[in-house]
């Protein structure tokens, strides 16, 4: 998170509060641009290029990556 502008930051912020106001309302997460990526991780864009990659754990979602598309795939992979 240190590389992202204070900009980006406080987008980070609002996509994580939206993430968890709407998490568990599947008819909802798509007009919230959450949406599940595997079994346990779900994706919440904060801006067109910036996503933000969380884990659903029992009682907490955690938040695990800040970054694009790409970097966001590269850590998928990385966590199977």
């Amino acid at each position: 998170m240190r590389k992202l502008s204070k900009t980006e930051k406080r987008k980070v912020g609002q996509a994580i509060r939206q993430a968890q106001e709407v998490f568990g309302s599947p008819l909802v997460h798509s007009g919230a641009s959450v949406r599940k990526l595997t079994r346990d991780y779900y994706e919440a864009r904060a801006d067109l290029h910036l996503r933000l990659v969380f884990k659903h754990l029992p009682d907490v979602l955690s938040f695990e990556f800040a970054g694009n598309h790409r970097e966001g795939q590269t850590f998928l992979k990385a966590h199977k």
